[in-house]
């Protein structure tokens, strides 16, 4: 199974590299860009055996290494299984107590 991990910079915590680009976009004359929040986009293959595995394994994995919690957070994640190739969406839900983010 692959999976896409999106993590971005928390609403309230300051992105200069996304204010950059947004100022960027304005001295090229897109003036329609209003804001830019600067992200990663992590591709990831799994060993899962189904998708209630591969969202503990994508929560752990975001929570103790992908994120840092403090000024970061894990947007969604999309897999895509290579049988069938169906593919499925869902939000990674904030890190639980019981981890250490």
């Amino acid at each position: 199974m692959k999976a896409l991990v999106h993590v971005t910079v928390k609403p309230d915590v300051l992105d200069p590299q996304g204010r950059a680009i947004q100022r960027g976009c304005a001295s090229l004359g897109y003036r329609g860009v209003r804001d830019v929040r600067q992200g990663k986009l992590f591709e990831i293959e799994l060993d899962a055996p189904d998708r209630a595995a591969a969202e503990r394994l994508l929560l752990e994995l975001a929570a103790k290494l992908l994120a840092n919690r403090s000024s970061r957070t894990t947007g969604w994640c999309r897999s895509r299984t290579e049988r069938g190739n169906r593919s499925s969406s869902w939000r990674i839900p904030p890190c639980p107590s019981n981890l250490s983010c």
